[in-house]
């Protein structure tokens, strides 16, 4: 998995969720912006495609990751998970 920035999960959540959302906007409900099932779909598939990892299941919640902060911070904490499963297996 690849490292992740707050400017490259807004990247991604504002292509795939033809959002234009700033850090200032980082607590924003993506539900309100339009954000429904299908199109958080589409954003998860992107990270996951953008950060080379996959998302587990019990992470897929909408009310869970409706905002940036929350995206970023489920996304850093696989991050962190996964370079630890890495250096214990090194």
């Amino acid at each position: 998995m690849k490292s992740v920035t707050m400017g490259e999960v807004i990247e991604v959540l504002n292509a795939a969720g033809e959002l234009s959302l700033t850090e200032e906007q980082k607590e924003t409900d993506i539900t309100e912006l339009g954000i429904d099932s299908i199109a958080f779909i589409k954003v998860v598939v992107a990270l996951e495609e953008q950060f080379d990892c996959e998302i587990p299941d019990s992470k897929l919640i909408l009310s869970d990751m409706n905002t940036l902060q929350k995206i970023y911070e489920t996304m850093d904490a696989l991050y962190e998970e996964t370079m630890g499963r890495d250096n214990l297996s090194a």
